[in-house]
Order: structure tokens, then sequence, then C-alpha cells
């Protein structure tokens, strides 16, 4: 009978059944409210997952967009994963065929991944994965080989053996070999297939997928410095052709690479006379990359007399909004370590540039219209970033001064702490800004910027204040408002990347429990997660 039925009709009763079959098992409220104070009294990955599966069924709509749905994949719980995305599609597409198709393609790259991790070929796990195509087998490639292609992950990460790298051979040939034709699409796919077949060093593979690439006028643009290494100057200016903007890039990079210090000069300074050239007025954002360029290189000299230039040029040309060509120039002086006075000469020139009231229109946007200071947030992009240099130069005055009454100031605050923020001024700016934020808020701008502090190497006395501002903020009480889980994922990573396993363990727990009280889904899935990764560390 079913053979009879019309296809639509046929796709309509798979996804309502998948959908009945997500909810027919969901435990009773009575049953979930057990689970509840059994998960909270022995609380594990799985009954977090198992909790947030059933809260998230229960729903009455779920949100355009469930990014949390990959905490999930990530678990192996992707039949749940894929129930929950058929929700959503169906709500978005306009026919049944279409939201399971879109479904299916959501998970792809997990189903796969879970097959071949349970011994089929990438060849077997890719015919057999509905919705599957060279994405889902390029990101599939990266989780497997450990680059958390979902997002940060506290986990070990540990070099590929043979049998992995063999896998990621052939998934790069398997989308090398599914490209076809020109356009957009396919050159993607061949960037793809060229950044898997530089994991493995296959490095005849990537120029032959590269090869058609040639025709593509921004094609040296998808060229990662992994595969840029990989096939060689020689052959990246010879894919070139005639382009000259892409031949002088290639030997930009290949000078960088080789550490010539003499040609990556000559091609830093056209690319940044041509920046300052340009009409109706001189790219400052662009110049101020190119000098961070010429900074991580290590040739202060050039990017010094580069910042230089710029600041003279700040002073006498405008940029698309006022004090923002001065705030650049103070920016490049930094990172070039120019003399403080410098710095602060174009920190002053930039404040003086604010305009005198916040609804001054400033520019015409081609869709908006008329531009204002303070409607669009440029006044207060200005205050943070100016804010953040005078904090650096310990000017913490002048800082403090500038976000006063400023917009969003739990993200302001996070902006202006970065972590060459010096140590020793960190009380006071955190003193200052508790009295803008909300008890929640002010523990997540001090344990992101905890996080953020030992994510980048920051000193040990900036690690000694990671450490104890953590043990603080677990010591304050159970936060639950919506950055609660965030909160603990940051103070999580501090114990993880210190190997302090105690602030990792209650961390996770918090997390955890605040999840549980929130009730809310997403929470729920981001702690499953979190202590999913600590108990197969402890495993080992």
């Amino acid at each position: 009978m079913i053979k009879d039925m019309p296809r639509l009709g046929l796709l309509t009763l798979i996804a309502a059944f998948a959908i009945f079959l997500a909810l027919e098992f969901l435990p009773g409220r009575r049953e979930l409210n057990d689970q509840y104070t059994n998960c909270a009294t022995q609380m594990t990955s799985t009954c977090l997952a198992d909790i947030g599966v059933a809260e998230a069924s229960r729903a009455k709509s779920l949100p355009s967009y469930l990014n949390e749905i990959r905490a999930l994949g990530q678990m192996e719980y992707i039949d749940q994963a894929f129930a929950l995305e058929l929700r959503i599609q169906q709500g978005k597409e306009s026919s049944p065929e279409a939201a399971i198709a879109a479904a299916n393609r959501h998970v792809a790259s997990h189903r796969m991944t879970a097959a071949i991790m349970g011994g089929q070929s990438p060849r077997d796990a890719f015919a057999q994965t509905a919705g599957a195509d060279p994405g889902s087998i390029f990101i599939s490639a990266l989780d497997l080989w450990g680059d958390q292609p979902y997002g940060p992950r506290n986990v070990v990460r540990r070099l590929p053996d043979d049998k992995t790298r063999a896998i990621i051979s052939e998934m790069a040939a398997m989308i090398a070999e599914k490209v076809s034709g020109s356009g957009p699409q396919s050159a993607t796919y061949r960037a793809y297939a060229a950044e898997l077949f530089a994991l493995v060093g296959q490095r005849d593979d990537a120029v032959d997928v590269l090869r058609p690439l040639a025709t593509d006028e921004n094609w040296h643009e998808r060229l990662n410095d992994e595969v840029f290494v990989l096939i060689g100057p020689e052959i990246a200016a010879e894919l070139c052709g005639e382009k000259v903007d892409c031949q002088k890039e290639m030997q930009l990079r290949a000078a960088e690479v080789s550490g010539d210090v003499a040609v990556a000069r000559t091609y830093l300074s056209d690319l940044f006379s041509k920046a300052a050239r340009k009409e109706p007025w001189p790219d400052f954002t662009e110049m101020g990359e190119i000098i961070e360029r010429t900074a991580e290189r290590g040739d202060t000299e050039q990017a010094l007399d580069f910042a230089r230039e710029l600041a003279a040029l700040a002073q006498q040309k405008r940029g698309i909004f006022p004090a923002f060509p001065h705030i650049e120039a103070a920016k490049a002086l930094a990172l070039a370590g120019a003399d403080t006075a410098e710095i602060r000469h174009s920190l002053d020139l930039a404040e003086a540039d604010f305009p005198r009231k916040e609804n001054e229109v400033v520019g015409i946007g081609m869709v908006s219209g008329p531009i204002q200071w303070g409607g669009f947030g440029l006044g207060a992009q200005a205050s943070r970033e100016i804010a953040n240099l005078r904090a650096r130069l310990g000017d913490i005055d002048a800082a403090v001064r500038l976000m006063q009454g400023i917009e969003q100031p739990d993200y302001a605050w996070s902006e202006v702490l970065t972590p060459d923020v010096p140590v020793d001024h960190l009380d006071q700016l955190l003193s200052a800004a508790k009295s803008a934020l909300t008890e929640e808020d002010f523990a997540y701008v001090r344990a992101c910027h905890a996080q953020e502090l030992v994510l980048f190497d920051a000193s040990q006395a900036h690690l000694a204040w990671s450490v104890a501002t953590s043990e603080v903020i677990l010591q304050e009480g159970l936060y639950g408002g919506h950055k609660a889980g965030w909160i603990y994922r940051c103070i999580a990573t501090v114990g993880f990347d210190l190997k302090n396993s105690s602030i990792q363990r209650a961390a996770i727990e918090s997390m955890g429990r605040s999840a549980l009280e929130s009730k809310d889904y997403s929470s729920l899935f981001r702690a499953a997660l979190v202590l999913y990764d600590f108990e197969n560390s402890e495993r080992g």
C-alpha cells in the first residue's frame, strides 16, 4: 500500500514518523523530574543530554537555527540531532522533501564520522549517508584529524596515526573526484581537497586539483599557508597565469616563508602605498592590516615606518568615519613598538575628532541612508578601542571615563580587557566595570578574560590572576542566568589548559548544575558535551 502512495505523501509520513519516534519514547513529566533529581545527584554527560533532548522535543517551537545540535552529533546522539533538526527545517522549508533533505545535510558529517570510526571505509560511509556532499566529507575529515571543525573543545590533541592519515588521503581523493566544472562551489571544493592533501603531504595531488583554479580571478585567496608551503612558490606563481596581483601576492608569501627580508619589504611597501592612495579616501584599515603582517614577520623597523606614515596621513586626510583613522594609527604605532608619546598623540587626536552630538550624521549608507555617530554603534566602538589602548598604556582614568554609560557594557568591557593589558591595572579597571554590570555579567567578563589570558599564552602574573579569579567565581555561588553556562565553560578551559583538574572539575559541575536548574535545552547540550569530553579524558 505504501508503494502506491504518492512520493510527497510518503515523505510526509517519513517526516512525521521520525518525529513520532523521537517523541514516543520521551519520559512523562514526573519521570523527567526524577531524571533531573538523579542527574543532579550523579551527573553524567548522558543524563544531561537525555534531559536536553526531552526538553527540546517538548518545546512548542525551536529557533530557526540551533547551534547546540552539533553537540549532540559530537556525542553520537545523531538520531536525536536529526529529529530536532527536522523540526527546525519543517518550519523553514516549503515541502517535507526539502525539510528532510536539509536536516540530512546538517547531520551528514556527523553520520560519516561515526560510520568511519565504526569501521566503515570513507567511500561506504559516504554512499550510505543521506545528504552527504564534498563539504560533508571535508568537515568529517577535519573532525577525524582532530581539528575541531565544530568549535573548540577541551580535549588533548593527539597526532594522527598512519590509519587516520590513509583515511584523510582517501577522503581528499573523494572530494577531488566529485569536483567538476567551474564556479564558486567548484573552487571551494577544490580548495577543500587541496587542504586535505596538504595535511597528509601529497603535493602532486594538491597541485593537480588546484590547476583548474587558475581561471578563477581570486583563487589565491583560497590558498591557506599549509597548501602554499606544500606546493611551493614556483607552482603557486605558475597557477596565477597572467594575473599581476596574484603573482605579487604569491611572491610576497614566498618571501615571508623563506625569510627573504628585502623581497618582502618591497612587496609590502607596494601594497601599503596602494592602500594609502585609494580614493576617495585612504584605506586605513588595510594599511593597518599590512602593518600587522609586517610586525608578525618580525620586521619592526618597516612596521614602525609604516605606522608613522599612517599616523601622518590620518592628520592630512579623512577616512570613511571620523576618529577611526587616528585610532588605526594608534593601534599600528602600538603594534610596531612606537614610543608611548606617539601613541597617546594619535589617541588625543582621535578623541578630539569625535562628533559633538550623538545624532550627528557622519556618512550615508547605500541601503541604510544617513549614518549617525551614536545610532550605528560607531561612537561606542571608537570609545571601546581607545579605552583598550589607554588601558594598555596605563591611562586608567582616561579609559574608565570613555567607558562611562557605554552601550552593551558587558560586551564593551570584554573588548577592553585584552591579554596585553598589564595585570597591575586589572583590579582598577574591573572595579569600574563592576559598577556598570550585573553580578552575572561581571562574572562573565572576568571569566572570559581569565580564559583569554590562558589561550593567548600571557605572562605568569596574568596566569596566576586567571587561576585566582576562577577560584573566586566558583566560590561566589551558582549563577543561573543565560550567561551562566559560558561563565563556567570559560573557567573549565582555564582548568584544562593549566592542567588544574580541581578548577576544571568544579567548573564543569557548576555548568551542569546551572543547566539543570535552568531547564534550558541549549544549556543542557553545551554542558553535556563539556562533561563528555572530561569523562573521556579521565578514561584516557
